[in-house]
């Protein structure tokens, strides 16, 4: 049965795209965006909304190689059930970016501050 995903992925140029594809599975989904052109960076089922978000920066303008590390990494480190501030600290250290790392940090300092907000709609 055919499901609503959500998805961000990444243009040739570097700009993030975002959108909901429906398809049978993730795996459809991440096959559409790469036939159109896109390189996925996330597919996920629409999900519950939450009590609480957090605001991230604009990413859009980074470069693309900064921006797949990112979120590779968290990924990662996530699916290896490393806490977030724990996984955001570590990519600290690891983004080669030296205009990238300050965005890490700041999300980092947002996230330990518990300062609630809510998602920008960039992303």
């Amino acid at each position: 049965m055919p499901a609503t995903f959500h998805f961000r992925a990444m243009t040739a140029d570097g700009k993030l795209r975002t959108g909901v594809i429906t398809g049978d599975s993730d795996k459809y989904v991440a096959t559409e965006l790469r036939r159109q052109g896109l390189t996925p960076v996330y597919i996920g089922a629409q999900a519950q909304k939450s009590a609480w978000s957090l605001e991230l920066p604009d990413l859009a303008n980074r470069k693309r190689r900064s921006v797949l590390f990112f979120t590779q990494e968290i990924s990662t480190l996530l699916n290896a059930t490393v806490p977030l501030d724990r996984a955001l600290f570590i990519t600290t250290e690891l983004t080669e970016a030296r205009d990238f790392r300050p965005i890490v940090q700041d999300v980092l300092r947002t996230l330990q501050r518990g300062k609630s907000s809510t998602v920008s709609p960039a992303l």
